[in-house]
């Protein structure tokens, strides 16, 4: 996140966070980190059994663990 979005992040926005791909998990982390420090609400869709976005986030949806390509393929 840079400047520009990061001024964006309010408890009023939502911010929605897509970690559930271990290639860009750690990414995402850091990014919601942020967020959570700006006391942003996050709504994130992670694995199942991620308990370090689900201590971060408000809400989660969580989807069942499988192979990196085919959770999000567009992103290839």
């Amino acid at each position: 996140m840079k400047h520009g979005p990061i001024a964006l992040i309010d408890p009023e926005v939502p911010t929605m966070v897509l970690a559930a791909q271990a290639e860009i998990r750690d990414k995402m982390m850091s990014n919601a980190h942020e967020i959570a420090a700006r006391k942003g609400r996050i709504i994130a869709v992670a694995q199942e059994g991620d308990e370090e976005i689900a201590k971060l986030a408000q809400d989660v949806i969580f989807i069942p663990r499988t192979l990196d390509p085919l959770v999000f393929p567009f992103w290839q």
